[in-house]
């Protein structure tokens, strides 16, 4: 048999398209190894029907489609190189008994095998994921899937990005549920199992509590554990026998932490990134990370708010660290709330000491109104305290000296003055008047 013009025209055609040829190769093969996502050219031997069930095709998929060729970001995304990844099934680096990771499969057959965008979770143990997008394109001929291109681009940050933004809302909501439980009457410790919880959940941590800082005799630091909560499977309890009674400082090497806390500063860690001795406490509960931010009452450092993650070594996001810092600053302010209250009554009862235990008659007004007053007061005017409350001061005044009442009244003035008093029963008597002005009750 002998070559015709045809055989000729053909080998000339190939000869001129050889450079072509060799160009566009050359582009394909930078391109490969330029671009950001991982791309790998899948082979099916045999070839799969289009119209098989797809279970039937997702099984084929994964024993008989083998990598022809992949780029170095594809490789590194299941941790080798190129030429480790040729000849091996997906099904090798895809588990066949996840549901999550078949996923995309089953939406690249139901496209048509034009699987635009998909996006899967790959858990890699210890509590971490790693997410991909992926776009495929098959080739069908005849009714007969041959081969297919698969891209992967690792959208881990994003995804992670997403879920920091994502808690720290829930934890803002939750640190808003906080603020109103507070506001609610009765102590903040009658609140503080309830909100602590809240804002566990919120954080999606294993663990939360709020902790005292207590000052011992001899000078040394004590924290004083005030409400704990643990998710379901890590329940922990204020009367645990790991720190009832309260943790040490120096027993546990929390020096550093105290100083930090002291100073204002959130800490997050890794508790393998302690020190030996920094690790006693945290290990001693069963964390693998933890995130604590300072309780600040008065300007002065209380305590502070904690989470502990002990499934997995968590890393903690500035956005979360700074919704738990909203949640400490409104457990602060109700502790800081609840003192100035205390304090109030204290003061409260103190007056009410002295000025039983006073000579004078001493007297509370408001707007020219009785509002407290001791015994010794009553007595001059002739009446019981109760019978003060409420009624004007004009109406204990001499007549023809209520102006100079009302104008000492008007003018808040502080100076002592005189004038005649008048009695329940009529009477008048000369009394000296000093007034003050201060708070009582949260007015002046």
């Amino acid at each position: 048999m002998t070559s015709g013009p045809d055989h000729a025209r053909e080998g000339t055609q190939a000869q001129a398209d050889a450079p072509a040829l060799e160009a566009w190769t050359d582009r394909y093969r930078s391109f490969l190894a330029l671009t950001g996502d991982g791309i790998a050219r899948f082979e099916l031997d045999p070839a799969i029907r289009v119209d098989d069930p797809e279970d039937e095709q997702v099984e084929r998929i994964l024993k008989h489609s083998r990598i022809a060729e992949c780029n170095e970001v594809f490789a590194r995304m299941y941790g080798r190189n190129p030429a480790e990844m040729t000849g091996h099934t997906i099904g090798d680096f895809v588990p066949s008994d996840d549901p999550a990771r078949l996923k995309g499969i089953r939406e690249f057959i139901r496209s048509r095998y034009r699987l635009v965008y998909s996006e899967e979770a790959h858990a890699l143990g210890e509590g971490s994921t790693r997410w991909i997008s992926g776009s495929a394109l098959g080739a069908v001929q005849d009714g007969f899937l041959h081969d297919y291109w698969l891209c992967l681009r690792d959208i881990t940050e994003r995804k992670r990005a997403e879920a920091d933004r994502e808690r720290g809302e829930r934890i803002l909501e939750a640190v808003a549920f906080c603020a109103a439980r507070l506001l609610q009457p009765g102590t903040w410790r009658s609140q503080a199992d309830e909100i602590v919880a809240q804002l566990g959940r919120a954080a999606g941590a294993a663990r939360a509590w709020v902790a005292e800082k207590e000052q011992e005799p001899d000078g040394s630091g004590r924290f004083v554990f005030r409400s704990v909560w643990g998710m379901p499977g890590w329940e922990v309890s204020i009367d645990d026998l790991r720190f009832r009674g309260g943790v040490s400082l120096a027993d546990f090497g929390l020096q550093r932490f105290e100083e930090d806390m002291q100073a204002g500063r959130s800490v997050a860690s890794l508790v393998r990134d302690l020190s030996d001795v920094e690790q006693s406490f945290p290990a001693r509960m069963g964390s693998k990370s933890f995130a604590a931010v300072p309780i600040f009452t008065g300007g002065k450092w209380w305590g502070f708010l904690g989470f502990g993650e002990t499934r997995y070594e968590r890393e903690w996001s500035a956005p979360e660290i700074e919704a738990l810092k909203a949640a400490a600053a409104v457990v602060g302010a109700a502790i800081e709330r609840e003192r100035a209250h205390e304090a109030l009554r204290e003061s409260e009862e103190r007056f009410k000491r002295l000025s039983g235990a006073a000579f004078e008659g001493i007297a509370i007004t408001e707007a020219g109104t009785f509002v407290d007053a001791n015994e010794q007061l009553a007595g001059m005017l002739g009446c019981q305290v109760a019978d003060l409350i409420g009624r004007p001061v004009g109406e204990f005044v001499a007549p023809e000296d209520q102006e100079i009442v009302e104008g000492h009244l008007q003018a808040h003035s502080e100076e002592p003055y005189h004038h005649r008093a008048r009695r329940s029963d009529g009477s008048l008597f000369p009394v000296e008047v000093r007034a003050r002005s201060l708070p009582y009750r949260g007015r002046t």
